[in-house]
């Protein structure tokens, strides 16, 4: 029985990880800095419908802050936005689907936030039992390597065939065709495709660098006893 509850926290654990990290990976990207540094050195396209580089990266400035969160203003920001000609920014379906992506993140951090509670309390509820105390670590380093293993195809994948990954993810956090936007939309125009390939990249590349340092320090726990058994001993 001991051993059925040890694999089975080791599996929870090894399911949980990929989600952690990714979800650190998005709190990473989401600031000011990584919109202006698209724009500035991303290599993003310019809009075939006359909008300014200055124009499109301060109305994503606006979105990304709308959605986190933290920001008291929220979607207010989405209905106050205008265009250079004093139009508004931003329709109806574009304000409903940002509503759904904030909803999204607030849920993202939430469970961030438990499922390391959790982890935690497993940590200190196992450590004392002996034939429990190698559950978490192993859990843990399996997850790291899901986490590369996944990072590496969502990687390939957006860089392969960029519809192949949006598709199933937008339909899977989305309802219907809420999430589809024409070309002359607003936020079409300021997130293109090459603007979502080029942060799946960035978050399956700070996920794969998480993984690898977690590896690395689950290999150092396991290397300090053993470096100080020999030396314990020689003392006695």
């Amino acid at each position: 029985m001991t051993r059925v509850f040890s694999a089975a926290l080791s599996l929870a654990v090894a399911l949980l990880v990929p989600a952690l990290l990714v979800v650190t990976s998005v709190r990473l990207v989401a600031g000011d800095w990584y919109v202006r540094f698209l724009y500035d050195h991303g290599g993003i396209p310019a809009d075939r419908y006359g909008l300014s580089s200055e124009e499109r990266a301060r109305l994503a400035l606006v979105g990304l802050r709308a959605i986190l969160p933290g920001d008291d203003p929220g979607l207010a920001r989405l209905r106050r936005a205008r265009l250079a000609d004093g139009s508004p920014a931003f329709g109806g379906r574009e304000i409903a689907h940002m509503a759904d992506v904030r909803s999204l993140l607030e849920r993202a951090y939430r469970f961030q936030v438990l499922a390391l509670l959790a982890l935690l309390t497993a940590a200190a509820v196992t450590f004392p039992a002996r034939r429990l105390r190698r559950a978490i670590p192993l859990g843990l380093r399996l997850g790291a390597w899901l986490t590369i293993g996944l990072a590496l195809l969502v990687g390939g994948v957006s860089v392969l065939s960029w519809s192949s990954f949006s598709t199933p993810f937008h339909s899977l956090f989305f309802e219907g065709d809420s999430w589809r936007f024409a070309d002359t939309d607003t936020l079409r125009r300021l997130y293109p495709d090459r603007f979502w390939v080029d942060t799946a990249i960035a978050l399956g590349a700070l996920a794969l660098l998480q993984a690898l340092a977690l590896l690395a320090l689950l290999r150092l726990a396991r290397l300090l006893p053993r470096a100080r058994a020999p030396r314990l001993a020689r003392q006695s």
